[in-house]
């Protein structure tokens, strides 16, 4: 959003007879919708599960924040009230990193599969010795689910950074 608001900023210090959009920029939001699946899918399902997951953007940031949802099809066909996460969040996490991102593929998968027995998270992490223990302890089931879901992805998103 900032970046946005800059650009208008921007504009309407060069056309001064739009400078109320300044103060509409700074009220807009975005809610994106994204949907990860097989290039060989059917397209018309995809783009009614992203519009799916466009609302659920546009809900959770109720006009006051942007938002992104996604659903993956390659993992389920459903939109997820709790696959949604902030830009600003969304934006520091591709930057910085999460911390299920220091979790290995196959470890991010077990960790789904204590989660799917209805085994406890921290337990396994304790067992496991792995450092993401704060983080279970202090995050939900449904977050650690969506978080786990959006991790599927990142590695692409940190290959692709690398290459920069």
């Amino acid at each position: 959003k900032s970046e946005f608001e800059s650009r208008v900023a921007a504009f309407c210090e060069q056309h001064p007879k739009h400078s109320r959009l300044k103060e509409a920029a700074s009220q807009a939001s975005l809610g994106v919708g994204i949907v990860f699946t097989h290039w060989k899918a059917p397209f018309v399902g995809a783009r009614e599960l992203a519009e799916d997951v466009l609302e659920i953007a546009k809900k959770a940031g109720k006009g006051e924040k942007s938002c992104i949802a996604w659903a993956d099809t390659t993992a389920d066909h459903r939109a997820r009230s709790h696959h949604v996460i902030d830009t600003s969040e969304a934006a520091r996490q591709l930057t910085a990193g999460h911390i299920l991102g220091e979790l290995g593929a196959s470890a991010r998968g077990a960790l789904r599969q204590e989660l799917d027995a209805g085994r406890d998270g921290v337990a396994w992490a304790k067992r496991t010795k792995r450092g993401v223990v704060a983080y279970l302890e202090q995050s939900t089931t449904e977050q650690i689910r969506a978080d786990l879901d959006r991790a599927r992805w990142w590695p692409v998103v940190q290959k692709e950074g690398a290459d920069r």
